[in-house]
């Protein structure tokens, strides 16, 4: 994933949550906003569901060059204009990123899988 320059980058889980592999966010410094992205083992419906939750105010299927099909999921944030969630599976993992802005959409579009 390529970020902009002066971004961090912090892992945030280890590998000892069984459903939730990794978890990486990416902000700029000082942090404004986050984009995060997890690889979990949860099935991809379930995690549908689970960013469905509260608030839902679209869901989209889009197609991203890198990845494939994604599912996105808008969500009312007060704090913010909207919360967003792209969902999409790649072998046996689920992957969700979540963004704030419309950073999220741009960084997903750079997610390259290496072989």
């Amino acid at each position: 994933i390529k970020y902009p320059t002066g971004w961090g980058v912090k892992w945030l889980r280890s590998l000892t949550n069984k459903d939730e592999l990794v978890f990486l966010t990416f902000s700029p410094v000082p942090e404004d906003f986050f984009v995060g992205i997890s690889i979990s083992n949860i099935p991809f419906e379930k995690v549908v569901e689970l960013e469905s939750g509260e608030n839902l105010v679209s869901t989209e299927k889009i197609n991203i060059r890198t990845v494939g099909s994604v599912l996105r999921i808008t969500r009312f944030n007060p704090h913010v204009d909207s919360d967003v969630s792209y969902i999409f599976k790649h072998g046996n993992y689920t992957y969700i990123m979540r963004s704030s802005s419309d950073f999220g959409r741009a960084m997903l579009a750079t997610l390259n899988f290496i072989p």
